[in-house]
């Protein structure tokens, strides 16, 4: 049995209110976060159901951000 359940893409965000950002000349600022093949639940007894061409599990990525704009 190869059924799963998968996070694949996750992202979470945050603005500043733009209240804050009046005193420093700043429009807009954002931070934020993504994760990229999060979790898989299966009971596949290999690496992933989705295995890759080379037959490695794939990776977990991870990419934090700050959005400014002036």
């Amino acid at each position: 049995n190869a059924s799963y359940l998968r996070i694949r893409n996750l992202t979470l965000g945050y603005s500043i209110p733009e209240k804050l950002l009046e005193s420093i000349n700043i429009n807009k600022l954002r931070f934020y976060a993504t994760a990229y093949n999060l979790y898989t639940w299966t009971d596949y007894l290999s690496y992933s159901p989705e295995v890759s061409p080379d037959g490695y599990p794939e990776s977990k990525d991870f990419l934090f951000g700050v959005q400014l704009q002036f």
